[in-house]
């Protein structure tokens, strides 16, 4: 057996011969040293914070403390945000879906994998307004009937 101690990320070969009794064997051992990789780690879950009505991305490798992986989900994440394999987030949440959401996500490498809940909510204090956007008023009463919100 042979065996190698800090051994720098390098390429090449060695000969090696055995000799007994009976005689000898050459054998040529080519090498090849790759640098270490180290699993993904990933915190238990994290949230994101989405604005209603907003275009935005992220990053899920942000979280990742270990080595960079390929990320997957179980599918639950709803249709307007999307997760790439090199765990980016997209997303073009409509107004009217849903405030709160999660969905789990997997990152995987060589030297193992990562599972982490990704939790997205919507504030309700953060709504994003735009000239076609739909304001979500609350009609007052006032005693003779309905007051109207005054829009300029």
């Amino acid at each position: 057996m042979i065996t190698w101690t800090n051994a720098p990320v390098a390429s090449g070969n060695f000969t090696i011969t055995a000799t007994n009794a009976a005689g000898s064997a050459v054998c040529d051992v080519d090498y090849d040293f790759i640098a270490d990789v180290i699993a993904p780690n990933l915190p238990a879950e994290g949230t994101y914070h989405i604005v209603l009505g907003s275009i935005g991305t992220a990053s899920l490798e942000s979280i990742n403390t270990g080595g960079a992986g390929t990320w997957e989900t179980d599918g639950a994440e709803p249709a307007w945000l999307q997760v790439e394999a090199d765990g980016s987030l997209t997303w073009t949440r409509p107004p009217g879906s849903p405030l709160t959401g999660s969905f789990t996500a997997t990152a995987t490498n060589e030297a193992g994998a990562d599972t982490t809940r990704v939790n997205w909510v919507t504030d309700p204090s953060t709504r994003a307004l735009t000239n076609t956007a739909i304001i979500e008023a609350v009609m007052p009463e006032a005693g003779g009937g309905c007051v109207r919100p005054l829009l300029h």
